[in-house]
């Protein structure tokens, strides 16, 4: 029987993404999409064995709130937990065979799917990490209104090879997945998940007659796992750092319009037609900036992938960083990357203590600046000093110097 065992983080005094801002080039600022909400839909990809599987909720409400879990997977216990009012909790789910299958056994519709509902709009977080800390994934889990049915191939090319993967959750019956040429549709029920492992998909979308939810996973190994954002999500301008470990990183564009101009610190690197998608590398810190709309994810199959923002925070963010198995018996350490433009350098506190202007480096020829700032495990505080001052915050774990997990976690993932 699957059990899962709770335990309340921490408790803190802030809201949690009160309101999000989204800042487009040239700095206009627009309304933007919280990141919280009231149903979700995922399941845990594939870390073969000795996983521990968790899911972290975050209430920024002022009452506690009641979340149910349940999986029609056999055995699973539904489990119903109240959080209490500005709290965070971790949710414990001690089977690992609640993972998708991987090898043969992919390219299946199995009942893996995990629904979260909850009395009040919160965040949650999905930690895969297994039990020597060799493998780890992390990642935002979108809330079910914030699905589309149609999503970029962004993993298609990324490892040098023709290969896909995958995975969809369904949210409701009949759902029918389509990815393009003469492979056939896949149709699952609510709560089915599918790994898709194979040379399967020739279109560079991929999409479905419902809203659904798609795990980008890039490689056949779960160092590489990011949920898709719906394609509706574009930019032009996007400030990228690189792994800090390292200092160097990917950005893969895909593009959606015809001659698509990009370019790199402002110097034009190439062009792209509508569906095809380029890597190019970063050092450190750079700007890409396109003539058209694009989706860029960031990273590699060895470090882990994320998202590039076009947009800023411009709230009271609550985090900690969601790595905590150690690896080799050393415990991860934490780093935190900002960006801010120019103006709200020396705006931005965390833990209560603004971080001096002075601290920032520039992104080259562009009007962002950075930092990376050693943090602890456990809880912390970003807070912006007014409204028009606007941030990108994202964390990274390391041990020994080596990714861990291999990827960023992205703090309070801004939507249009």
């Amino acid at each position: 029987m699957k059990q899962i065992m709770t335990r309340n983080l921490l408790n803190f005094n802030g809201m949690l993404l009160v309101s999000i801002l989204l800042l487009v080039a040239h700095f206009s600022i627009v309304s933007a999409r919280l990141t919280t909400g009231t149903e979700f839909v995922v399941a845990f990809p594939c870390m073969t064995c000795c996983g521990n599987l968790s899911l972290v909720f975050v209430n920024g409400n002022s009452a506690s709130t009641s979340v149910p879990i349940q999986s029609p997977y056999p055995g699973f216990q539904s489990i119903h937990e109240t959080i209490s009012a500005q709290s965070t909790m971790r949710a414990y789910i001690n089977d690992s065979s609640m993972q998708v299958s991987c090898g043969t056994d992919a390219n299946n519709a199995e009942r893996k799917g995990i629904r979260i509902d909850a009395t009040a709009p919160i965040s949650v977080y999905l930690d895969l990490e297994m039990s020597d800390g060799v493998y780890f994934c992390n990642f935002l889990v979108l809330p079910v209104s914030m699905l589309s049915n149609e999503y970029c191939n962004i993993g298609l090319g990324l490892l040098g090879d023709t290969y896909n993967y995958g995975i969809f959750v369904a949210v409701q019956d009949n759902t029918i997945i389509n990815l393009g040429g003469a492979q056939d549709p896949i149709v699952l029920n609510a709560l089915d998940a599918y790994f898709l492992v194979g040379n399967f998909v020739s279109s560079p979308f991929v999409t479905s007659n419902v809203p659904f939810a798609f795990i980008s996973t890039y490689s056949f190994q779960p160092d590489a796992q990011i949920m898709s954002l719906p394609s509706s999500y574009r930019g032009r301008e996007f400030p990228i750092l690189a792994d800090p470990n390292f200092n160097t990183t990917n950005a893969l564009i895909f593009a959606f319009d015809n001659d698509t101009t990009i370019l790199k610190n402002g110097v034009n690197v190439g062009s792209l037609n509508a569906g095809q998608h380029v890597t190019i590398p970063i050092t450190q810190a750079a700007v890409i900036t396109t003539t058209k709309d694009t989706q860029i994810s960031v990273g590699d199959h060895m470090k882990g992938y994320g998202y590039a923002l076009s947009s800023f925070l411009s709230t009271t963010v609550i985090f900690y960083p969601l790595a905590h198995v150690p690896y080799k018996s050393v415990n991860p350490t934490h780093s935190l990357q900002l960006i801010v433009p120019l103006d709200s350098a020396g705006q931005v506190a965390l833990d209560g203590q603004t971080i001096s202007a002075l601290l920032y480096l520039r992104i080259p020829n562009s009007s962002y600046y950075y930092i990376v700032l050693p943090i602890s495990s456990g809880q912390h505080v970003l807070t912006p000093s007014g409204p028009n001052v606007h941030f990108m915050a994202s964390v990274f774990s390391t041990v020994y110097g080596d990714p861990y997990p291999w990827g960023k976690f992205i703090v309070g993932l801004n939507l249009p």
